[in-house]
């Protein structure tokens, strides 16, 4: 689980007390600046190609003539991504 950024700062403000200029550059580092990990890109990746393969399975569904209500179950689409196609 991820700290709070106030518990972060908190803790290098408390080891680098006694360091005056590395404690303002960690803070100016700190300081409100969020960093796109990759992780976090092929996260968001991932769900965006999860979200392509469960549309071409809601429209496969629905070609087949199933109902609206049994390709949104079936393709684990949310409601609110269904294509307007």
């Amino acid at each position: 689980m991820a700290l709070p950024f106030f518990i972060m700062k908190y803790v290098a403000d408390y080891k680098l007390e006694n360091y005056a200029d590395l404690q303002k550059e960690v803070g100016d580092i700190m300081g409100g600046k969020v960093l796109e990990l990759p992780s976090d890109k092929l996260k968001e990746q991932r769900a965006e190609g999860k979200l392509e393969e469960q549309i071409e399975v809601y429209k496969k569904c629905i070609a087949d003539g199933l109902s609206k209500e049994k390709a949104l179950f079936y393709s684990g689409l949310p409601e609110d991504k269904i294509p307007k196609e």
